[in-house]
């Protein structure tokens, strides 16, 4: 299953690249992350591995979910490939610039682990990816003003 959206944030790209490359910062942006670690590495980079405890709407239990950075070209790509029971998500995120500051791009592929959660999970996961788009411009326009 592919999934994408994109939202422009008023900051410049390489700010807006340092906060979403590093998964620790996902709590603060995405609501289903109640914490991330990094697990392995010193920075964002390549080969880079996170933990996070993550929360899925409709979901009973939160979960360890892996994160692992497999590919990292600032300030324009990253791509993760995050892990847990559910399903393996692989997420890249695309930085252009725009007259006004960045335009966030997010491709996602998901492959579920259950039975019948594609179309659930994509409705879910389509919806969530717009959320939290929402609130990262919310975050970084704030924080800038």
């Amino acid at each position: 299953m592919k999934l994408a959206g994109s939202i422009e944030i008023e900051r410049p790209i390489d700010e807006v690249f340092v906060f979403v490359a590093d998964a620790t910062n996902d709590p603060a942006w995405c609501e289903r992350v109640r914490w991330c670690r990094q697990a392995k590495g010193d920075a964002p980079a390549v080969g880079t591995r996170y933990e996070a405890m993550h929360k899925p709407s409709g979901y009973p239990f939160a979960h360890i979910r892996s994160i692992e950075v497999l590919e990292h070209d600032p300030p324009r790509f990253v791509r993760w490939r995050q892990v847990d029971h559910l399903a393996t998500f692989d997420i890249a995120y695309e930085l252009e610039l725009t007259p006004n500051g960045t335009r966030l791009i997010q491709r996602d592929e998901i492959r579920w682990r259950l039975p019948g959660m594609g179309a659930i999970g994509g409705r879910i996961v389509g919806r969530h990816i717009g959320q939290q788009h929402l609130e990262l411009k919310r975050l970084l326009e704030v924080q800038a003003g």
